[in-house]
């Protein structure tokens, strides 16, 4: 602790008793108010007393009375007077059964700010529409509105709330791609926080954050390892960026749905990444590593023409159980409100000719689906439907969706068709039957 003495000077300052040496108290710091009552003077107490502070002129004796914290067995200043509480912005127009979380934060007189959200008093002006938590947390309950305040020493902030039924019928959804928070693009939790606060400003209500790209993750994985975006493959990045955005979004009362890339590896061939990828020094493998043969391949001699990315075949049961197995491990460790499911499809035509996809193929071929293509894009609904299946174990009420080609089937004008790519024949991914069969 500080030494008080240093404080006062010898004309019209006299120095109080000196606190308990276990006080912890710290001399430049601050009480909510500013009234506090002294005890009397004694062995071990304080007294109230004129204090020279840093800043002023102990030439002149120019002093501030202090007050006391009794708490501590301090004197402080009168500059540490509450002057004003601004609150965090609140969510828009929020559906009911909404939860989210304010802050405030405290202005002194002295310029100072200082978090009061823990200490300060909340309420509502109408518990029917918005019931206060306490802590600053708040649900919404039905249509209606609402003034939420922070209190604290006499002095109030205040910010106004809506609730709407049609809040609910309406998804203003946008992505959160990897490359806005890992480490070539911002410094950390602070940049996570900023984008987010950015989407709900803009009154976006859903956020489609990316948490898997390349078999890797950007959360805390018991499954897969932390991305090497951060530096190296399955170094943790001492923070967790979904857990960042998820206590962000809902604190605006935003939806935050977990966006995974479902068979895209690793770095196509060519890159300057090595291939295969390298055993991570912590934690669980690649699943290049633990399993090479997943690998889709463009040709028999395990060739991978697509210039983005090296492929896991959707295929290969085994692949698709970890995918659904991926987003267990997401639901359960954290409050999502969905899964976005990316990628879920084969590159091209070419792919896959890797021996467990082939064999795959030939073992049910005389029972099942003799067609080649009617059985890939059998497998990718097979695993957009165990996705669905192990996110509604979890969470019965959260929202599975997928990031599908644009072109379902080919085009046709006048009669003719049209060249254009297409979902269903060139990428095995039939995303009309996945809803017709509400997978």
């Amino acid at each position: 602790m500080r030494s008080l003495a240093a404080f006062f000077v010898a004309a019209g300052c006299a120095a109080p008793a000196a606190p308990p040496a276990n006080s912890g108290g710290n001399a430049g710091g601050r009480v909510p108010d500013a009234g506090a009552p002294a005890p009397d003077g004694g062995s071990g107490g304080c007294v109230r007393a004129k204090l020279c502070w840093p800043g002023c002129d102990p030439s002149t004796g120019t002093c501030d009375v202090g007050t006391l914290d009794a708490a501590a067995c301090e004197c402080r200043p009168l500059a540490a007077t509450l002057r004003s509480i601004a609150l965090s912005k609140p969510p828009g127009a929020v559906k009911p059964g909404t939860p989210f979380a304010l802050s405030a934060e405290g202005t002194y007189a002295d310029g100072s700010t200082a978090d009061l959200t823990a200490a300060a008093t909340w309420t509502t002006s109408d518990a029917s529409a918005v019931r206060a938590d306490g802590g600053g947390h708040f649900t919404t309950i039905a249509n209606g509105a609402a003034t939420l305040a922070a209190d604290s020493a006499g002095v109030r902030g205040s910010v106004d709330v809506t609730v709407s039924d049609a809040a609910a019928g309406e998804a203003r959804a946008l992505w959160i791609t990897r490359f806005a928070f890992h480490k070539d693009a911002v410094a950390g939790p602070a940049d996570v926080k900023a984008v987010v606060d950015a989407a709900a400003d803009a009154h976006f209500n859903v956020l489609l954050f990316q948490v898997r790209a390349l078999g890797d993750a950007y959360y805390r994985s018991t499954l897969e390892p932390w991305s090497d975006s951060f530096g190296t493959l399955g170094g943790d990045p001492g923070w967790d960026p979904l857990q960042v955005a998820l206590d962000e979004a809902h604190s605006r009362g935003v939806e935050l749905h977990a966006w995974v890339n479902a068979f895209t590896g690793w770095y196509a061939p060519g890159s300057a990444h090595p291939w295969p990828p390298p055993r991570a020094a912590h934690g669980p493998q690649h699943l290049f590593v633990d399993h090479p043969d997943w690998l889709a391949t463009s040709d028999a001699s395990g060739g991978s023409s697509d210039p983005e990315y090296r492929w896991v075949s959707a295929g290969i049961e085994a692949a698709r159980a970890h995918l659904a197995d991926v987003v267990t491990d997401l639901a359960t460790s954290y409050a999502i409100d969905g899964v976005h499911l990316d990628r879920i499809r084969f590159a091209d035509t070419a792919y896959s000719q890797d021996p467990l996809t082939e064999a795959a193929y030939e073992a049910q071929r005389a029972t099942g689906l003799a067609d080649r293509g009617d059985w890939q894009r059998a497998m990718v609904s097979d695993a957009v439907r165990r996705a669905g299946e192990a996110l509604h174990a979890v969470r019965p009420k959260a929202v599975l969706s997928a990031a599908v080609w644009g072109i379902y089937k080919p085009l046709t004008v006048a009669g003719a068709a049209c060249h254009t790519s297409n979902g269903y024949y060139q990428r095995y991914q039939d995303s009309l039957g996945w809803m017709q069969a509400g997978i």
